[in-house]
């Protein structure tokens, strides 16, 4: 949860920030490209949450692939016994 906290909190200072800024196209293309992304990851954990099915499917898998982020041990449901140490992926 405290990912989504951090995400809308930054999101909503940057917006501010942007103002009287000229963006080209290019920017304007690369941040609508990267705004459908946080959408497509969204609606996956509204969905995912509605339906009660939430082990990482490949469809976000191959989302998190393609921005470059690897998807947290957590999210694959791999996260050790509570006993043990946390591995850095995050759990």
């Amino acid at each position: 949860m405290g990912a989504w906290h951090k995400f809308v909190a930054e999101a909503s200072r940057l917006v501010p920030q942007l103002r009287g800024w000229r963006l080209s196209e290019d920017e304007r293309e690369l941040i609508h490209k990267n705004v459908d992304r946080a959408r497509a990851t969204c609606e996956r954990l509204v969905s995912a949450v509605d339906s009660g099915h939430l082990d990482m499917d490949e469809e976000l898998n191959k989302l998190l692939r393609a921005s470059g982020r690897a998807a947290p041990i957590a999210a694959q449901g791999r996260c050790p016994p509570a006993s043990t140490p946390k591995p850095s992926g995050g759990c």
